[in-house]
């Protein structure tokens, strides 16, 4: 029944808001919170990999992240 779908939907999302601001004292979806959003519906499955390791590459190289020799 669709109803009950919905319902379950909004059941998990609260529960998924409720453990979110329990654990970080931040609120749920806020982009603010993030370091990296991609609407993968644009790029596409391939290319959002593509984007996300180029970012997660150039975020650890960079020298605040390379332990001191």
């Amino acid at each position: 029944e669709p109803q009950a779908a919905l319902a379950e939907l909004e059941r998990r999302d609260l529960e998924r808001n409720r453990h979110y601001k329990f654990y970080t004292g931040m609120n749920y979806g806020e982009y603010h919170n993030y370091h990296l959003s991609i609407d993968s519906s644009v790029y596409g499955s391939e290319q959002t990999a593509d984007i996300i390791q180029d970012a997660a590459e150039r975020y650890f190289s960079e020298k605040r992240y390379q332990s001191a020799s």
